[in-house]
């Protein structure tokens, strides 16, 4: 999965300018998260437009930058063009819970 989500997004140096500094981190959360969901067996529903790997990046940009406010982080990662789909806060918020919740 994480091949097939970012492998697009990672910058092409020969047609479009370099991602901006704040990206890399982006995609260094998610690089780091998505494989070991996937080693941890883990399996976003099919229905969903947003992976849960993105769930869980969201919700470290916004630890990170935005002064957790999950609200701005999204919006945040679209800008970057750094997610799959899109999510409103309510389902975002129900859906960290219920990614919480399975951890414990």
């Amino acid at each position: 999965m994480c091949e097939r989500l970012w492998h697009e997004r990672l910058p092409n140096h020969h047609h479009r300018q370099e991602e901006p500094t704040v990206a890399r981190p982006i995609l260094a959360a998610f690089v780091v998260i998505d494989p070991l969901m996937e080693r941890l067996g883990h399996r976003s529903d099919v229905r969903a437009q947003v992976p849960d790997s993105e769930i869980l990046t969201i919700a470290v940009v916004a630890a990170t930058y935005v002064g957790r406010h999950h609200e701005r982080a999204s919006p945040m990662m679209r800008a970057f063009d750094s997610l799959s789909g899109r999510i409103g806060v309510a389902r975002f918020n129900r859906r960290l819970h219920q990614l919480a919740d399975g951890m414990v």
